[in-house]
């Protein structure tokens, strides 16, 4: 359905024109470009003043904000053209400097700072995690609100950005019952000054794999999940072994190394960690190894399992240069 501003522009309309418009320049090849355009890490202390662009390297953008007058209006600004990373970079910058045109309201409060952001890739989309300081909470409700709508609202209108995550203090965002925040788009955050509703994760069933004492085999826990579909069930599937079982004598085998990204790629799930595996011995690898990969192999159409780390091929005693098949032989008979 389109969406209409106050002053009559096709929301629908314009992003249509904008993902046509906007031009990422190749960045470099090989490995670096796998690394780089998977997984981007942004601070925004930090800007990259040593690119440079032509004038002509330039694309447009929408920036969200309040008006004088109490409704949402966007003003669109010239940004440099360059890596999704890049553009995000400006983009956040450009809202932290605030309006250009006194007509609109600044939405980031000189007490908040947003910190870094990452755009990482969900089931769903690709997605950007936005980390806000801990002066966020100290806001009043009206400001809250009006901060992350802008955020939503004009980090969405990128072609390449389909929901914001926040995270506050490093912590995922929660509403005042502890209720998450979830991934917001512009289907579920409407503009305006009203409490946005929580996107309720649901409980699904699964098969998680988990290690005896002994690590001599893997044993199955049936248990329910929460799981957020934007996010995707293979990262809420990864994230509970992370957390480990439940089940008496079954002992975790994933470390919290750090998830960078979770994403399904036909039969392959690629898991991306944040870490090689430091330090780890033959068996423990592969009891974790097996872990991850039986546990993912239990969803309908996954086959194998891809490891990576920083977007790089993880390093230790096995192969993980192709992706890995399920082993029926380390399961408890």
């Amino acid at each position: 359905m389109s969406k209409t501003t106050k002053g009559g522009k096709s929301k629908s309309a314009n992003k249509r024109k904008k993902k046509k418009s906007i031009r990422v320049l190749p960045m470099l090849s090989g490995v670096f470009l796998l690394s780089m355009a998977l997984v981007g890490l942004i601070a925004l202390h930090n800007l990259r003043d040593s690119q440079h662009y032509a004038p002509e390297d330039r694309v447009p953008a929408n920036f969200w904000f309040k008006t004088t007058g109490g409704g949402w209006d966007y003003e669109v600004r010239q940004i440099l053209s360059g890596s999704p990373t890049y553009i995000v970079e400006q983009v956040l910058q450009g809202l932290v400097d605030g309006p250009q045109s006194a007509a609109f309201e600044p939405s980031v409060p000189e007490q908040v700072r947003i910190t870094r952001a990452q755009i990482s890739s969900g089931a769903t989309g690709n997605f950007v995690e936005v980390f806000l300081d801990g002066g966020f909470s100290d806001l009043p409700p009206v400001q809250r609100i009006t901060l992350t709508n802008s955020l939503i609202w004009t980090l969405t209108d990128l072609a390449f950005i389909d929901y914001v995550v926040f995270l506050v203090s490093d912590s995922p965002m929660a509403h005042a019952d502890g209720t998450p925040f979830g991934a917001r788009n512009q289907e579920n955050t409407l503009l305006g000054d009203a409490p946005i509703e929580p996107v309720l994760p649901e409980a699904m069933r699964v098969v998680l794999y988990f290690s005896d004492d002994m690590l001599m085999y893997l044993w199955s826990e049936e248990r329910e999940i929460e799981v957020n579909r934007q996010l995707g069930i293979e990262m809420a599937i990864m994230q509970a072994l992370i957390d480990g079982p439940q089940t008496a004598g079954l002992y975790g085998t994933v470390p919290d190394f750090g998830l960078n990204r979770v994403v399904r790629d036909g039969d392959i799930v690629i898991v991306d960690f944040a870490t090689d595996l430091l330090g780890m011995g033959s068996t423990g690898e592969m009891m974790f190894v097996y872990s991850v990969v039986n546990t993912l192999t239990e969803l309908s159409g996954v086959r194998r399992v891809r490891f990576l780390a920083n977007g790089l091929v993880m390093d230790g005693h096995m192969d993980f240069s192709t992706p890995i098949e399920r082993n029926e032989g380390i399961i408890a008979p």
